[in-house]
């Protein structure tokens, strides 16, 4: 929430600024600018735009064209779920992470760089480290 010491500019008129400037959709995902008034209430701007300020993502919030501009740091809500999320199937995601020797999602970007090479120089490290351990392990038992 914005204090009226966060003006970063003054002016005067209630017309709808210009474009960057959008008004502000009724929709969780966009977050929206408030500010205190002088007695103490809540006031939401109604038109907001983005813009990088001294290297930081900000939000930034008027009344209109010429009215003061209010400024928060953006931040990210967190997403809302998505419809098909609560009814996936998810029993089947386990073969995604086991390795035969590589598994599924690691196999699938090897083949999409188009090198065999790499594929063929993944599966020698990950032999090497098998062998390793074995190595390890016949060392403790001498």
């Amino acid at each position: 929430m914005s204090h009226p010491s966060d003006i970063l500019a003054i002016g005067a008129g209630p017309t709808a600024p210009s474009p960057p400037w959008f008004k502000c959709p009724d929709t969780l995902t966009i977050l929206r600018v408030v500010i205190k008034n002088k007695q103490g209430g809540l006031v939401e701007l109604p038109f907001v735009k983005y813009a990088l300020l001294d290297n930081t993502p900000m939000i930034l919030g008027t009344k209109g064209c010429e009215e003061a501009i209010y400024g928060h740091k953006l931040k990210v809500l967190p997403a809302p779920p998505l419809p098909w999320m609560t009814t996936w199937d998810d029993g089947e995601l386990d073969l995604l992470v086991t390795n035969y020797p590589f598994n599924f999602a690691l196999n699938t970007a090897l083949f999409c760089m188009g090198d065999p090479s790499v594929l063929r120089d993944i599966y020698r490290f990950h032999q090497a480290y098998l062998c390793l351990m074995a190595l390890k392990q016949e060392g403790k038992s001498l």
